[in-house]
C-alpha cells in the first residue's frame, strides 16, 4: 500500500512521464544466518540477471521487472560420529563399528526467481532504489563433504584402524549430494545505492543532445524475512544396520545439517553486493518541439507572436 500511494503521489501532476525498459546484472556474496544455533554464518556467491521496467518522472523512480538468481554458500558443520554396535568380523568376532566424519561442509546451491518493487529518487548522477523484492524459491540441493575415519572398537584388542581390506578408513574423502527443500516463499528487504554513468545532458532545449540510454552501477543489500529453511526429524548421518567386510560405504549417508532436527531456530538470506543496471527509454507522444520550445520562451517573458 505504501508503494502504490507513494507512486499515485508522484506521478500526480504535469510533468512528463518516462516508460524504460532494460537489465540487470548482479553479484553478491551469499550468506545464510542461523538463530540460535551451534552453525556460524555461512560463506558464498551469487549471481543474478532480469530485465526491468522503470517508470519516471521528475527525481521520482518506480522499478519492478523479473529476475533470476543463482547462489551457493556453505557451512562449516560439526563432526559426525555414528556406529554399527554388535558387529561380526570374519573371525567370529563381535565389535562396534565406528563412523567419524570430519572437516565436515554443507554445501547449498539455490536457484530463485524474484520480482522487485522499488521506489527511489535520481539527482544528477546520484541514485537510490527502496523496497522489497518477492522471491521464490525453486530449485535447492546440497552436498555434504568430509573426510571419513572408520575403525573397529574391541573390547579385548586395540582399535582396528586403516585396513581398508577390513572397510577401516583413514581420512577419506566422501561427497553426498542430496536434494533440498528450502521454504518456497520470501521477501526481501531491498536497499540500492549507486551512480548513473555515461553523459547526462545538463540543459534543456531542442538543440541539447540527449540519450535514451541510462547506466549505473550500484551496491545492494537484499535481507530474508522469512525463514527459509525447513527442518525435519534427520540425523546427521546414517549408517547400514549390519557389518559387511566387503562395502561399508553404499550404506553410507550424510543428511544436510539445516534439514536435520533443531539444526536452528530460523535460517534468514542476506546477499550485499554491486548491480549494474542498463535502461532503454521507450519513445514518448510525438510533439512539436519547436513549438514546445516556444511555448516556454512565452511563459518566460520571450515575444509573441501574433495572432491573425
Amino acid at each position: 500500500m505504501f508503494l502504490l500511494a507513494a507512486l499515485f503521489c508522484a506521478v500526480s501532476g504535469h510533468a512528463q512521464l518516462k516508460h524504460n525498459f532494460g537489465l540487470w546484472l548482479e553479484g553478491a556474496e551469499w550468506s545464510m544466518l542461523p538463530q540460535e544455533s551451534e552453525l556460524q554464518t555461512s560463506m558464498g556467491e551469487a549471481g543474478g540477471l532480469g530485465f526491468a521496467y522503470e517508470l519516471q518522472k521528475n527525481h521520482f523512480i518506480f522499478q519492478t521487472g523479473l529476475g533470476v538468481l543463482y547462489g551457493q554458500s556453505g557451512f562449516r558443520t560439526p563432526n559426525a560420529i555414528d556406529s554399527v554396535p554388535g558387529a561380526i568380523d570374519n573371525d567370529g568376532e563381535v565389535f562396534t563399528y565406528i563412523y567419524d566424519v570430519r572437516n565436515r561442509r554443507d554445501n547449498y546451491t539455490n536457484i530463485a526467481a524474484q520480482v522487485p518493487l522499488l521506489i527511489g529518487g535520481q539527482w544528477n548522477r546520484f541514485y537510490f532504489l527502496l523496497g522489497a523484492k518477492v522471491t521464490l524459491n525453486v530449485i535447492q540441493s546440497a552436498n555434504v563433504t568430509g573426510n571419513l575415519t572408520s575403525y573397529g572398537l574391541y573390547k579385548q584388542y586395540d582399535d582396528f584402524k586403516d585396513m581398508r581390506e577390513y572397510q577401516f578408513f583413514n581420512d577419506k574423502p566422501v561427497a553426498y549430494p542430496s536434494k533440498v527443500n528450502f521454504n518456497s516463499f520470501d521477501v526481501d528487504g531491498s536497499a540500492e545505492i549507486g551512480v548513473r554513468l555515461g553523459y547526462l545532458p545538463s540543459a534543456t532545449g531542442f538543440d541539447v543532445p540527449k540519450t535514451r540510454v541510462q547506466y549505473r552501477l550500484a551496491l545492494f543489500a537484499d535481507y530474508g524475512i522469512f525463514d527459509i529453511h525447513t527442518p525435519a526429524k534427520k540425523t546427521p548421518m546414517t549408517v547400514p544396520g549390519l557389518y559387511n567386510s566387503q562395502d561399508m560405504l553404499s550404506g553410507l549417508g550424510m543428511n544436510d545439517y539445516l534439514s536435520t532436527e533443531n539444526a536452528a531456530k530460523q535460517v534468514n538470506s542476506l546477499l550485499v553486493g554491486v548491480k549494474f543496471t542498463m535502461l532503454f527509454e521507450l519513445p514518448g507522444p510525438r510533439y512539436c518541439v519547436m513549438c514546445q520550445e516556444h511555448r516556454l520562451s512565452n511563459r518566460r517573458g520571450g515575444t509573441k507572436i501574433g495572432e491573425d
